[in-house]
């Protein structure tokens, strides 16, 4: 059965939000560096308590921790926490005074305006009779035109001839070439005898092939078992695999690594004396 992380009556007990978990020491020290790590304590001024037991533990008492237990870490509220960053460290604050800003102003309330323009001055407003509506005028008699215009007088009609069509020409006779080409002079004709006829050679009468060829030689014929085929429907056992595989020898099989046995760490803040070691 596991043991509770307090004591029964432990007068100490940490915050549980902050709580680490570390390996297990093999010394005082390294719980040490651990909250000093974490919690950013300093050594002296910090207690360490087992299970939030009321003594302090001692080197003689490392021995006795045990997995899943819980190590109070007392510090004195008064103890600064050097909990900085860099950022903090190299980049500190200025007080910033922003400008004033200036008060918005209302806009003025707009006012009739009751003088004399310039325009009112110089264009005064007249009294205009209204026009009297216009008259339809009677529609004129269409008169038929009996003048001569420019078109008439410039381009007079004149009679012309009917046009004649020419007589069809006869297409010149063919006569025969007589005269010598460049061909003819270049190349005369010659008289040449007809190429004797083609006689056939005397096909061979076929005989076997009683010599060896190289593939022969090279590929003698070897004698082949015909292959034997199982029944169907009767399989072989399946035979366990007895040789081993490229992935067995280069992922060889280790171990897993032991489990680490590991504590928790609590911080307190408490009101200690000032000459507390």
């Amino acid at each position: 059965m596991r043991r509770t992380s307090y004591w029964d009556e432990a007068p100490y007990k940490g915050e549980r939000h902050r709580r680490v978990a570390v390996p297990m020491p093999s010394k005082i020290d390294h719980l040490h560096q651990k909250a000093r790590y974490h919690f950013g304590v300093k050594e002296n001024s910090m207690k360490l308590h087992h299970r939030g037991q009321a003594d302090e533990m001692g080197s003689e008492d490392i021995h006795q921790l045990k997995e899943g237990d819980v190590v109070v870490v007392r510090v004195p509220k008064e103890t600064p926490r050097d909990l900085k960053t860099i950022t903090h460290s190299d980049f500190k604050q200025h007080q910033f005074d922003p400008p004033q800003r200036v008060a918005r102003r209302e806009a003025p309330r707009p006012l009739p305006f009751k003088g004399e323009t310039s325009y009112r001055t110089e264009y005064p407003k007249h009294d205009i009779e209204p026009a009297p509506p216009p008259r339809r005028a009677a529609p004129l008699k269409s008169v038929p035109f009996e003048g001569s215009s420019m078109y008439k007088d410039d381009f007079h009609h004149k009679e012309l001839p009917p046009s004649q069509r020419p007589a069809p020409r006869q297409a010149p006779r063919q006569l025969p070439f007589d005269g010598v080409t460049t061909y003819k002079n270049d190349y005369p004709h010659l008289e040449h005898e007809p190429p004797a006829p083609r006689t056939m050679p005397k096909r061979l009468a076929s005989a076997p092939f009683l010599g060896t060829s190289t593939y022969k030689e090279d590929f003698p014929k070897h004698k082949v078992e015909p292959n034997q085929r199982p029944q169907r429907g009767v399989r072989p056992p399946p035979q366990p695999f007895q040789g081993a595989s490229e992935y067995k020898l280069e992922y060889l099989n280790h171990p897993p690594p032991e489990k680490v046995p590991t504590i928790f760490i609590e911080p307190h803040f408490t009101e200690m004396p000032n000459n507390a070691s």
